[in-house]
């Protein structure tokens, strides 16, 4: 989260947020890009900061929920973009 932390705290005028994250000790892992999942979790981070021009607490917090199940007779089928 150092990356994220650094990337919130540039900003010109007004005071940086606080980041306050919480994880888990162990998360399961997940499949894709991790420099997608990066890029996508900084961008968020830096959305909440411009919403924030007088400062405050951005919280991030992770945690794992049960796999869904599917449901009988459901079909998966890929996104367009995997197609």
């Amino acid at each position: 989260m150092d990356i994220a932390r650094g990337g919130i705290e540039h900003r010109k005028g007004g005071p940086a947020p606080r980041l306050d994250v919480v994880l888990p000790k162990k998360l399961p892992h997940v499949s894709g890009s991790a420099m997608e999942l990066r890029y996508g979790v900084i961008n968020l981070l830096i959305n909440a900061r411009d919403a924030m021009p007088q400062g405050g607490t951005i919280r991030a917090r992770a945690a794992s929920s049960p796999r869904p199940t599917a449901r009988k007779g459901a079909r998966c089928s890929p996104s367009p973009s995997r197609r």
